[in-house]
């Protein structure tokens, strides 16, 4: 029985990587322009590749193999950066309009849909009536939906459901 490091695939499954890894992570820096994220693709892909194979054989396909897999790998994650920024630009035009409201809407806004507080806690918290609460969070929502882009406002709106 061999140890990991004496089997036969191991060994070549380490020549490979000796022989791919650095242009590989040249590959993916190219893709996605972020060194450090490019060579954590790399590893994950061979890592990836080793759990699946078995024995090495056809160089060139397994090299072919590889770079379609780290290609793969940076459109994954350069998907996850484009949602992540369009996360960013939607919550950043949120907060600027919530900024813009009165301070009583903007006060009770936050309270109810950012902090999650209930009415009759937003009313005795801020000292003032039931039917103001009601009145303001309305009143801030329809604010909002005049400030926001369609878009923007579905969002928010969906949020605060």
């Amino acid at each position: 029985m061999y140890t990991k490091e004496q089997s036969p695939i191991f060994h070549q499954l380490k020549s490979l990587f000796d022989l791919l890894y650095l242009r590989l992570c040249r590959f993916a820096d190219l893709l996605i322009s972020d060194s450090a994220i490019a060579e954590d693709i790399v590893q994950e892909v061979f890592i990836q590749y080793a759990r699946q194979k078995q024995t090495i054989t056809d160089y060139p396909a397994i090299k072919t193999l590889l770079y379609t897999m780290v290609k793969s790998a940076c459109r994954q994650q350069e998907q996850h950066t484009e949602t992540a920024l369009l996360k960013a630009e939607v919550w950043g035009e949120i907060y600027g309009a919530i900024a813009a409201l009165p301070e009583n809407c903007q006060q009770v806004f936050r309270l109810g849909f950012i902090e999650g507080e209930q009415n009759d806690t937003i009313a005795s918290r801020l000292n003032i009536s039931m039917d103001a609460v009601m009145l303001q969070k309305s009143r801030a929502m329809e604010l909002l939906r005049l400030k926001l882009t369609s878009e923007t406002f579905l969002a928010l709106y969906l949020v605060c459901l």
